[in-house]
């Protein structure tokens, strides 16, 4: 798999060849890999307990020369400890802790503030008439509310931005370099020190919010205090990456096809449909890893303990033994058994804070505007293979 400019741009016809030519394909990446292409594999291998999230932290710094590794160390002890690097069972009791912080209750009451912070972006765009859709609404949503779930103040929000931007572009690189690793570990180490010092005054006033929900389990002794740090690192990201993507993709897709616009236009009971269709679609992220725990026959390979593996989840959800037609963006299909976001114990535990996220965004940006096209400017794609999205997408609105 080369990652070229045309894969940037479509990367569906690699991932079709892979899933014809075979279940399981070697590459030399990240010190030696094992791709997973095809959807029923990409499921299994989400649920088999020798393929490990938890040594993904001790495998980004194992790339580096020995001499290399010690740097590092100081933002590894915080990575250790983020949930979607963690494996049961100590995953199994932090993951039941926040679930508690995503309930249905919960983000039912957050709606208000989505449609709010989305109103007033949109507002903001209007006056312009000609934006880069990305600015305007697909990065700011998402990082504002997951700001505000964790109480980050307004004035810093942005550094919040640039430094889960450099932990992504780092986690996401298939040839990282120590300059990447230094940025992320400045990123984690910046939040860190932020939350640190935000604790002391939450534990005064303690909210609903994800914040004081850890700080009262770890008063109770269910988590430590650098669990509770690490965890709002990890929700920060995470809660704005994905997001952002799948926000951006799902316009770019009504953009490249009116005939879906008009419809989701007569038919607004189809958004929730149609973020699921997204979803497949474009998969926001495209590949997940995990390393292989023990030597193991799998996929018509042998594997050994300590390589890498990387489940193929764009290329799961386009997979035609699970999706008919599945080269086709189909409104009406629904694919509520996408891999976009996982699946398992390790499935996105802010899915519903994204799906909503999504539908309220592109809802309202469908009532806002009469008048939404594409800009002749060529669309600017990321440059990072396991994320699907774009820097650029110049849009008109009036």
């Amino acid at each position: 798999m080369q990652i070229t400019e045309a894969f940037l741009q479509d990367p569906y016809p690699t991932y079709a060849r892979m899933r014809e030519g075979a279940a399981a394909h070697w590459s030399d990446a990240n010190g030696g890999t094992w791709f997973i292409p095809r959807y029923a594999d990409v499921c299994a291998g989400f649920l088999d307990v020798r393929l490990s999230s938890g040594r993904k932290a001790d495998a980004a710094a194992d790339q580096f020369p020995k001499e290399a590794r010690p740097e590092f160390e100081p933002s590894l002890r915080v990575m250790r400890e983020w949930l979607v690097l963690l494996d049961p069972p100590k995953h199994t009791q932090l993951r039941k802790l926040m679930n508690k912080g995503f309930v249905k209750d919960v983000m039912d009451n957050l709606r208000p503030r989505v449609q709010q912070v989305t109103g007033q972006l949109l507002e903001r765009a209007a006056a312009e008439g000609r934006v880069n859709f990305v600015e305007a609404l697909a990065r700011p949503l998402p990082a504002q509310i997951i700001c505000d779930l964790l109480g980050v103040e307004h004035d810093v929000q942005a550094d919040f931005i640039r430094w889960s931007e450099d932990i992504v572009s780092f986690g996401g690189s298939l040839k990282p370099s120590v300059e990447l690793f230094r940025a992320a570990q400045h990123a984690v180490l910046s939040m860190l020190d932020y939350f640190a010092k935000l604790v002391p005054e939450r534990k005064r006033r303690m909210g609903d919010d994800m914040v004081s929900l850890l700080l009262r389990a770890e008063e109770a002794d269910v988590v430590t205090s650098e669990q509770v740090l690490a965890n709002c690192i990890q929700l920060i990201f995470a809660g704005n990456e994905t997001t952002r993507n799948l926000i951006a993709n799902g316009m770019h897709v009504l953009l490249t096809r009116p005939e879906a616009m008009q419809s989701l236009r007569d038919h607004p009971e189809l958004l929730p449909n149609a973020a699921l269709e997204m979803l497949r679609f474009e998969s926001p992220l495209q590949l997940i890893r995990r390393v292989v725990d023990v030597d193991m026959h799998w996929c018509g390979v042998h594997m050994r303990a300590g390589q890498g593996l990387i489940l193929m989840t764009g290329s799961a959800n386009r997979d035609s033994a699970a999706f008919p037609d599945p080269d086709k963006f189909d409104l009406r299909r629904g694919a509520p058994k996408h891999v976009a976001y996982g699946h398992g114990i390790h499935r996105c535990i802010g899915a519903v804070l994204a799906t909503m996220e999504t539908e309220i965004a592109l809802g309202s940006v469908l009532r806002r505007f009469r008048h939404i096209e594409p800009d002749a400017a060529t669309p600017g794609r990321l440059t990072n293979p396991m994320l699907r999205g774009f820097s650029e997408l110049l849009v008109e609105l009036r």
